[in-house]
C-alpha cells in the first residue's frame, strides 16, 4: 500500500481537518511548504479561522459570511493600530497623567478633572494588541505576546470585601517580606523599598526587563504572523530559529502594569490567549487552557490558577466574567459558573503554582445542547441555547457566604419577551432569523440575532417580568452594527466600516461618552438629542451618536466600556 503524504492531502482536509487544530503561526509555517499550501491557506475563510484564534469573536461581524477576513485581519495586526481610553480618571484608570493628555480633552468637574474626547494611551503604541477589556477599576490590555497588562491604581477596590467570585471575606496565602525577593524596576511603581500608589504595596514583581517566558520566547516564530498579508515571506524559515528574548517589550508606568502567571513548570512558555473582565476581577484562558484569574483575593500581580474539582475536560471555549461572578462554557460538560474561590495555600503559593479550587455549579440542561454564546451579568447567566435566550439566575453572595444552600439551585427560564419578539419578528418578515450573541454589563445586555437587527434588555426580576419585549433602536437595525459595549448608564455600537457610536447617561462630567465638551455638545445639539442634566452635573444622549475620530480616515477596530470610562483600538488611515 503506498503511504500518503503530506502533500496527497486535499483542500478540504487540509482548512477543515487540520488547520482548525494548529495555532496561527503553524497556519502560516503550514503555508510556506509549498504554492498549493500557500493557496489553500490563505482564503478568506482561513483569514477568519486565524482571526478568531488570534483576536476571538469580538468584535466580529457574525451576520456578514463575505465579509473581508483578510482584510481584518490585516488591520488587527498592524503595530499602528493605538489603544484609546476616555472616562474618569480616578485613580489613573485611563492609564495617562492627565497632564499628558491634550488640554482640549479634558474636563474640568469642579474637583475632578475627566477626558471626554478618546485620547491615545501611548505606552502601547507600535504594539500589535489582541484585546482590551474595561473593569470596574481599570482597562486590561493583551498584547500579540499574550502579555497582560492592566491601567490604573489597581483592577479592585483594593481592601477586603465580600466581592465575589474572589475568596470570601480573605485573602490568598502571602509571603513573608523575607521570602520574598528584592525587585526594583526603575521607573516602575513596584520597587518594594521604594514608594508605592494606592493599594500596591501589596503587590511584588520580577525585572521587568529580564527575559520572560512568552510565546516568541525560547521557541521559534514565524514572521510571517506579525506582517500584513500581502507582505508574507515565502522564503522557508531558518532552521535553525532566532532569538527573541530581548525584543522591545511595553514599558511600564505609574498607570500601567504587568500581570504575571503562576510559574508552574509543568506548563512552560505560558500565555495568555483570552481575556474577560468583571467589576473587579479579571480572567483569562493561557495557551494550556487554564483558566486564570486575578480578583479580590489576590496578594501579588501573580494569578491564580482555577480548577474545578471533579471536573475533566481538555479544553474550553469562551470565558465569561460578570459583575460579582464568572463563567466558561465547556463541550460536552455545559456552562460553569463559579461565586468563589478558596484561598490559595501557602503550599501552593511556596510551589509557585498558585491553584485554588472554585465553589462552582453546572446549569442544568447545557452539556449536550448547542450553546450559541453566553453572558454573566450580576447574579445571573443569559444563553443562547438552540436558539432560544435563557436565563439561570444565583444567589452569589449567598452561596460564597453560605448563607444560602449551595445545593438549591433553581431551574433556567426562558426569556419570554426576547423568544416572542423572534417568533413574530420572523411571522412578520418570513424570515428564519436566530439570536447569535450577547454582550453587556451588570443589569444591561444586548442581543444580535444573524440579520443585523441589535435588541437592548435589562435583567428581569421575576419569570414574569421576563415577557417584557426588548428595547428597539431604529438606528441600530440592519445597519452592519458588529459589537455592542455597556457602562453603568452608557452604550457604545460598533459598525463593521469602524464607525464608533455613543449613547446614553453621561454621570457627573465623567466624559465616558466620547462626545467632547458637554457644554459645547448641548449647544450644538437639540433637546431631542440630549438633555442637560444642569450645571456641574452630565447629560443625557438619547440616540446613537457619532464618536468623533482621532485622526481622519482611520477606523475603530475594537472598543469596550465598564463603569464611567470607554476605550477601544483605533487605526490611523
Amino acid at each position: 500500500m503506498t503511504a500518503i503524504t503530506l502533500n496527497d492531502l486535499g483542500e478540504d482536509i487540509i482548512c477543515s481537518n487540520i488547520a482548525i487544530h494548529l495555532s496561527p503561526e503553524d497556519i502560516f509555517s503550514l503555508s510556506l511548504v509549498s504554492h498549493s499550501f500557500y493557496s489553500y491557506l490563505t482564503t478568506n475563510d482561513i483569514f477568519h479561522l486565524l482571526y478568531l484564534k488570534k483576536f476571538g469573536s469580538k468584535p466580529t461581524p457574525l451576520n456578514l459570511s463575505n465579509y473581508n477576513w483578510k482584510e481584518l485581519f490585516k488591520l488587527r495586526s498592524s503595530s499602528q493600530a493605538k489603544i484609546y481610553t476616555w472616562g474618569s480618571s480616578q485613580l489613573g484608570r485611563l492609564g495617562y497623567l492627565l497632564s499628558n493628555a491634550p488640554p482640549e480633552n479634558i474636563a474640568n468637574s469642579g474637583i475632578s478633572k475627566n477626558v471626554h474626547t478618546p485620547t491615545n494611551l501611548t505606552t502601547f503604541n507600535g504594539f500589535v494588541i489582541s484585546d482590551i477589556s474595561a473593569g470596574g477599576f481599570s482597562f486590561q490590555i493583551l498584547t500579540n505576546e499574550g502579555d497582560l497588562y492592566f491601567t490604573g491604581a489597581d483592577w479592585n477596590k483594593g481592601e477586603r470585601s465580600t466581592s465575589t467570585p474572589g475568596p470570601f471575606e480573605t485573602f490568598d496565602y502571602k509571603s513573608t517580606a523575607a521570602s520574598i525577593p528584592r525587585v526594583e524596576s526603575l521607573g516602575s511603581r513596584r520597587s518594594l523599598n521604594g514608594i508605592s500608589m494606592p493599594f500596591m504595596g501589596r503587590r511584588y514583581d520580577r525585572d521587568i526587563e529580564a527575559p520572560t517566558s512568552t510565546p516568541s520566547a525560547d521557541r521559534q516564530t514565524n514572521p510571517n504572523l506579525r506582517k500584513p498579508s500581502d507582505q508574507l515571506d515565502l522564503s522557508l524559515p531558518d532552521p535553525t530559529g532566532s532569538s527573541m528574548k530581548h525584543q522591545k517589550k511595553v514599558k511600564e508606568t505609574n498607570f500601567v502594569t504587568k500581570l504575571l502567571l503562576p510559574d508552574n513548570p509543568e506548563f512552560p512558555d505560558r500565555y495568555v490567549t483570552s481575556i474577560s473582565s468583571g467589576r473587579e476581577h479579571i480572567i483569562a484562558i493561557d495557551n494550556y487552557h487554564n483558566i486564570i484569574s486575578w480578583d479580590t483575593g489576590n496578594t501579588s500581580n501573580v494569578g491564580v490558577h482555577i480548577k474545578f474539582e471533579g471536573l475533566r475536560y481538555d479544553s474550553i471555549n469562551k470565558i465569561s466574567a460578570g459583575w460579582n461572578l464568572s463563567a466558561c462554557y465547556i463541550n460536552h460538560i455545559g456552562i460553569v459558573v463559579w461565586y468563589s474561590r478558596a484561598p490559595v495555600t501557602k503550599e501552593s503559593s511556596e510551589a509557585s503554582t498558585m491553584i485554588s479550587n472554585a465553589n462552582y455549579l453546572v446549569i442544568p440542561n447545557t452539556d449536550n445542547c448547542k450553546i450559541d454564546d453566553f453572558l454573566s451579568g450580576c447574579d445571573f447567566i443569559l444563553y443562547i441555547k438552540d436558539g432560544s435566550l435563557m436565563r439561570f439566575n444565583l444567589h452569589t453572595s449567598g452561596y460564597a457566604s453560605g448563607s444560602v444552600d449551595r445545593n438549591l439551585v433553581e431551574d433556567p427560564f426562558p426569556v419570554l419577551g426576547f423568544d416572542n419578539w423572534l417568533n413574530n419578528y420572523n411571522i412578520d418578515n418570513n424570515g428564519k432569523a436566530s439570536f447569535t450573541k450577547i454582550t453587556g454589563c451588570y443589569n444591561s445586555f444586548s442581543i444580535f440575532t444573524n440579520d443585523g437587527m441589535v435588541l437592548l434588555g435589562n435583567k428581569a426580576l421575576s419569570d414574569e417580568e421576563s415577557e417584557e419585549p426588548p428595547i428597539i433602536i431604529p438606528q441600530l437595525q440592519k445597519n452592519h452594527i458588529i459589537h455592542v459595549v455597556i457602562g453603568d448608564y452608557h452604550y457604545m455600537a460598533l459598525t463593521d466600516e469602524g464607525d464608533l457610536y455613543s449613547w446614553g447617561t453621561e454621570s457627573s462630567r465623567c466624559g465616558c461618552l466620547g462626545l467632547g465638551a458637554k457644554d459645547e455638545f448641548v449647544s450644538q445639539n437639540s433637546n431631542n438629542v440630549v438633555t442637560d442634566l444642569g450645571p456641574g452635573k452630565g447629560m443625557v444622549v438619547h440616540n446613537p451618536t457619532l464618536v468623533k475620530s482621532p485622526s481622519p480616515g482611520g477606523k475603530w477596530l475594537a472598543i469596550t466600556a465598564s463603569g464611567w470610562n470607554s476605550g477601544g483600538i483605533y487605526i490611523p488611515k
